[in-house]
């Protein structure tokens, strides 16, 4: 088993929310341009794009590229907006 660390995890994460919240077509504005310029990037352009945004342009790579990707992408996202949630909950709960 391999381990992660956090800042890895965290990382790979901020990419991932990028192409879910992309995919779910929940962005606006400049995210909203930056994941349509990203997904029509050909490979050359994809080089250029990974320097200014290293973690989105790597998952979109990875959305396009790997098998089983997206599926591990929905589940780590609906585990952290899960966890959000609770999380938010119990600050609520305390606060009462």
């Amino acid at each position: 088993m391999t381990v992660i660390k956090y800042s890895e995890r965290a990382t790979a994460l901020k990419g991932k929310l990028f192409v879910y919240n992309y995919q779910y077509r929940s962005l606006n504005g400049f995210d909203k341009k930056l994941g349509d310029l990203m997904f029509s990037a050909d490979s050359n352009n994809q080089l250029k794009l990974i320097l200014g945004f290293p973690e989105e342009m790597q998952a979109v790579i990875n959305y396009q590229t790997v098998n089983g990707w997206w599926e591990e992408c929905e589940k780590d996202v609906k585990e952290y907006y899960n966890n959000k949630r609770q999380s938010t909950q119990v600050t609520a709960s305390t606060k009462e």
